[in-house]
């Protein structure tokens, strides 16, 4: 039997946070970056600037014995007065419910009828993956006992699944024609003038702060800035803070980062930041100076990338979403989707939202789901510490 109470830390010494790392090694995998120190460095950073208020609490799921089970970290965006919750930590590559392996099921259930029967006016959900069973197993829940729940987009996510050796890979999935190409767009490079690819791998705090300065420096003189679109990871002061932080104290220290930058004359032009988790690794960030446009500086990264992450196990490469054709050139597929949701626990808030048009401008029809009223349904019991 789960249970599950809210938890507001008091501090990054809170026990919760260690009671967090304690199961992380008997979670599935794809959870495990996405951890204690991930969520609370993020919440000391990024989560305590711009739309985010700093203040965060944790539904802790536990067993019969009192131990923790699984965790659902959410933070408090700035909305004026209204009790909003939302997902907290980098919404890249996805968020979602922590739960030990076994129990993804029974937690997402648990969490699930927890939050339908709290009293904030809002939750925000996602994105999360269609793929996570307790963050769906917590969706199920939502969906029969929420007063309001709707789906507000949805995104593909890509990603390549590579055979056991980098020769395979070339030979069968790049073939021939279009890694001559690269090797060409190389070559191309190197006669414009001193090319150097620099691989930080475990970086020191040093090393961190160089790395995270060339990231801005190309990032300032890419098409994202230029052309005023996109979203910009390393421009943004608070950001620069918070991939700081967070790559000296947890990232970095337990070989999660590997970062290719490319400078030609000392300048950098070129970058491929990733993060590691077991036999995956997420594509965070692939972005070049516009002046090196013409000599497809990503691809030669690219390459450098996923050969380094065969010969040492990676198997799934995850690039988020995105441009598929450019991904597709490389094997990658759409093999998963991630969702956005909106909830509304309170029962008047719930049944004045349910007599608003039921479709939303960022998602198809199709992919709506929407509850009615549900007066009858009972409020968990709650402990809060």
């Amino acid at each position: 039997m789960i249970r599950c109470e809210l938890v507001t830390p008091s501090s990054s010494a809170d026990p919760i946070w260690n009671e967090w790392r304690q199961i992380e090694t008997n979670t599935p995998e794809s959870q495990r970056l996405f951890s204690a120190d991930w969520h609370r460095v993020w919440a000391e950073t990024w989560g305590a600037t711009g739309k985010w208020t700093g203040q965060v609490q944790l539904v802790a799921a536990r067993d019969e014995n009192n131990q923790l089970q699984g965790v659902l970290f959410l933070g408090r965006p700035r909305v004026g007065p209204l009790t909003v919750r939302a997902m907290g930590g980098h919404d890249v590559p996805h968020r979602g419910i922590q739960a030990v392996h076994g129990q993804e099921e029974a937690v997402g259930s648990a969490i699930g009828q927890f939050v339908a029967g709290w009293h904030w006016l809002l939750l925000q959900l996602g994105p999360i993956r269609r793929s996570s069973r307790a963050d769906q197993a917590m969706i199920e829940q939502l969906q029969q006992k929420c007063a309001f729940l709707q789906q507000r987009g949805s995104r593909e996510e890509i990603s390549l699944l590579a055979p056991d050796s980098f020769e395979e890979y070339r030979s069968e999935v790049l073939g021939g024609k279009f890694f001559r190409k690269i090797g060409y767009y190389e070559r191309r490079m190197a006669r414009a003038g001193r090319v150097d690819i620099r691989h930080y791998r475990q970086p020191t705090d040093d090393e961190i702060a160089q790395m995270i300065c060339d990231l801005d420096t190309i990032e300032a003189a890419s098409w994202m800035t230029t052309r005023g679109t996109g979203v910009p990871r390393f421009t943004n002061p608070d950001l620069r803070h918070f991939w700081t932080e967070m790559s000296s104290e947890y990232l970095s220290p337990n070989d999660h980062i590997d970062c290719w930058v490319m400078s030609l004359h000392d300048k950098p032009v070129s970058f491929c930041f990733t993060l590691n988790d077991g036999q995956t690794r997420y594509v965070i960030a692939n972005q070049y100076d516009n002046d090196v446009k013409d000599h497809r500086t990503g691809s030669t990264l690219y390459r450098y990338m996923i050969e380094d992450g065969i010969e040492r196990g990676i198997r799934r490469f995850e690039f988020g979403d995105g441009d598929l054709h450019y991904k597709s050139l490389w094997g990658a597929e759409v093999r998963d989707y991630s969702d956005t949701w909106l909830a509304i626990p309170n029962r008047v808030a719930g049944f004045a939202a349910s007599l608003l048009p039921g479709r939303s401008p960022e998602a198809p029809a199709a992919e709506i789901t929407q509850t009615t009223p549900n007066p009858g349904r009972q409020a968990p019991a709650t402990t809060e510490t």
